[in-house]
């Protein structure tokens, strides 16, 4: 059925604090793809979203934290 979650991505645009010294805006903390729908632009919508999201909010940065074990 074309209603199952194959995925979400969760975007903190709270102006944060960013890796970087004195930079602010946005985090996409968790980006996730269940595999069967893996390599199907899914990701890629998602990501675009985000980044629409970020400048809708008028913040400058965006950026990724990634897990060591991922």
């Amino acid at each position: 059925n074309g209603d199952a979650l194959v995925g979400f991505a969760e975007l903190l645009a709270c102006r944060c604090d960013a890796p970087i010294r004195d930079v602010g805006g946005a985090e996409l903390a968790r980006l996730y793809i269940q595999p069967r729908a893996q390599r199907n632009g899914i990701g890629r919508a998602l990501i675009l979203e985000v980044e629409r999201r970020t400048r809708g909010a008028s913040l400058d940065s965006l950026w990724l934290t990634v897990w060591e074990h991922h």
